[in-house]
């Protein structure tokens, strides 16, 4: 591997002639890393906001792609092993910088290929990936990705006994917390098949609250450390580094709603490396933190992305086939709103179309009502497939809720009749459903959120609740005042109920007078149905009513505020293990089974024995 790796940077062959290092020139910001040999400028250069470009020959291109390639079919040892398989010939002796010193100056060179390639052309809407340098730019992406999925070397392991002290120095602890799971949905991480309706499944992950309250230590989750040449050096990531990477990478992440300008037919094909381009932008953001900082708490920087990764995330609508599309970006959606500055930037209003399927969205709507409609589609669904991500989109929401200024009527409308269906739900089951009831507790305390904190934008939201009351009050009476119904899987989450009764309570008296239930058909689901209907005339659709709901104050007669929780989404094993299975998965189909070996053969798909 280590004659691999130095076969990248042969002056003349896969580094430019006039090259000829000598004495190492290491970065400033990441030592490992040695600038005389990167491909391109940018992330450990002196000034990595600078945009400059070095220049390629086509022979430069063809051999730096030869070499990847063959380095990631070294690496596909993987697909002949299950999950949990310790690859210590290739993967494990690429990642140790005592062996392989020059992985991290690779993995540099890689990235700064990714982040300096400019897919556009010269003449507006020309050209879509259809340059000499989308071979280097696209295997560069798929070997970052196949390296930064596979966990590390764990330090102390009696497999590896070269791994001397001189490692431990740029050890990585990649395990994310100790806490016990809160509120997990069981699922398995069977692998993305394509046209499966089990693609991309679920794997186990743990949401918990970001409280200030101590919590067990789980024994079992004991923290190990890894050594990981290439994760380590892009945990340290600078500031400046991470904006660089964010500025440039959006060029690719918008591709698609580039593609739908274009006219030539060269310009239309669809970008079939997609995946692995979103896959590497999750890892980027999972494992540096100054990178998810940068996504989360800049304005410009969020809003270009936004769009982009809804539009992947909104393919599960056209087909389920799609759902790890889904899954990826509920990843790292969750991440980002686990910031406080991720809810309030998304109050900005939404100001550039929307190039995917979806319903009409008023002129005061804001990426806050974007977010909320598109995940509760997904709950609204009554496909079995999406069941499994109800948790998560509904994490998201919660999160972001206390700093959402105003609802619209769309987003209002929806937001409260998914929160009514699962709560029916769990009226009508006998026994509680973990998933079901933790959506419950997490939609009931967005909505009691912006109640509280924003009720002067909580016009719409209000009267939505008027629509489906009696459910309001059946939830209040089987689990607040006769206790007939136990939160099974609740943990420190609370059951803001009555808080959503005491607002329509005073919300009644104003809707009354104004006659708006005469017209207004109740949904009214008995104990043995859990199924309830949308109601599509409310009391939203009066505007003297919900003109008159503006004045309406909860101060005083609603609870105390409760105190503001993030969730937070914790890393495991099954969700390393999702992304590997997901990663070759899209390698194989683009790729071609002939590039890897024989399918029949490969282990990777099937489930480890326990």
């Amino acid at each position: 591997m280590r004659s691999l790796v130095e076969c990248c940077f042969i002056p003349g062959l896969t580094l430019s002639a006039t090259v000829f290092p000598k004495d190492p020139e290491p970065s400033i910001t990441l030592p490992n890393v040695d600038t005389r040999l990167l491909w391109q400028y940018g992330v450990s250069s002196p000034d990595p906001l600078t945009k400059r470009r070095l220049a390629a020959t086509a022979k430069e291109c063809l051999y730096r792609k030869l070499v990847l390639k063959t380095i990631q079919i070294c690496l596909s040892s993987q697909l002949y092993h299950t999950s949990d398989f310790r690859d210590t010939i290739f993967m494990e002796s690429l990642i140790n910088g005592k062996k392989v010193p020059l992985m991290a100056t690779l993995a540099v060179s890689m990235l700064n290929t990714v982040l300096n390639y400019e897919p556009y052309g010269a003449l507006p809407y020309s050209s879509y990936l259809s340059n000499r340098d989308e071979d280097v730019v696209i295997a560069s992406c798929r070997l970052l990705c196949t390296v930064l999925c596979y966990k590390g070397i764990p330090l102390a392991s009696p497999a590896d006994p070269t791994i001397d002290e001189d490692n431990k120095s740029s050890e990585q602890n990649f395990t994310r917390s100790n806490t016990p799971d809160s509120s997990v949905p069981d699922g398995n991480s069977d692998p993305p098949r394509s046209g499966s309706r089990r693609a991309g499944s679920l794997p186990k992950k743990r949401v918990h609250r970001n409280t200030t309250r101590p919590r067990a230590t789980d024994s079992r989750n004991a923290e190990s450390s890894y050594i990981h040449s290439v994760r380590s050096t892009f945990v340290n990531i600078t500031l400046t580094e991470a904006k660089t990477i964010l500025f440039n990478y959006v060029n690719i992440i918008r591709l698609r709603s580039y593609a739908s300008q274009t006219y030539l037919p060269e310009s239309q094909h669809s970008l079939a490396s997609e995946n692995e381009f979103m896959l590497l932008l999750w890892k980027l953001v999972d494992t540096s933190p100054q990178v998810q900082s940068q996504l989360a708490n800049r304005e410009d920087t969020l809003l270009d992305y936004l769009v982009p990764l809804l539009c992947y995330a909104m393919d599960v609508r056209k087909s389920t086939q799609y759902v790890y599309h889904l899954q990826l970006v509920v990843f790292l959606l969750h991440r980002l709103s686990e910031k406080k500055r991720f809810g309030t930037i998304c109050n900005s209003p939404i100001k550039e179309s929307i190039p995917f399927s979806f319903p009409k969205l008023s002129s005061q709507s804001t990426y806050v009502d974007l977010i909320v409609i598109a995940f509760c589609l997904i709950m609204k669904s009554n496909d079995p497939v999406f069941v499994p991500y109800y948790i998560l989109c509904s994490s998201i929401i919660t999160n972001i809720a206390p700093f959402a200024t105003f609802l619209d009527k769309d987003s209002s409308a929806i937001l409260v009749y998914v929160f009514a269906k699962v709560t029916q739900i769990n009226l009508t089951r006998p026994r509680s459903d973990k998933i079901y009831e933790t959506t419950m507790l997490s939609l009931c305390e967005a909505i009691a959120s912006i109640l509280q904190y924003h009720e002067r934008g909580s016009k719409y939201l209000l009267a939505s609740l008027i629509n489906y009351r009696s459910v309001i009050h059946r939830a209040k009476v089987a689990y607040i005042d006769q206790g007939t119904k136990e939160l099974a899987f609740a943990g420190a989450a609370p059951f803001l109920v009555e808080t959503l009764e005491i607002a329509v309570n005073v919300c009644m008296p104003i809707v009354s007078s104004e006659g708006a239930l005469a017209s207004v058909q109740e949904e009214k689901p008995n104990d043995n149905d859990s199924t309830i209907h949308v109601v599509t005339h409310g009391v939203e659709q009066n505007d003297a009513v919900v003109k008159k709901l503006e004045s309406v104050t909860l101060v005083g007669k609603t609870p105390t505020p409760h105190p503001i929780g993030l969730r937070r989404l914790l890393g495991s094993k099954e969700m390393d293990n999702w992304a590997t299975l997901f990663l070759w998965t899209t390698l194989l189909d683009q790729m071609g089974n002939n590039c890897f070996g024989d399918r029949q053969s490969m282990k990777l798909f099937s489930s480890p024995k326990r």
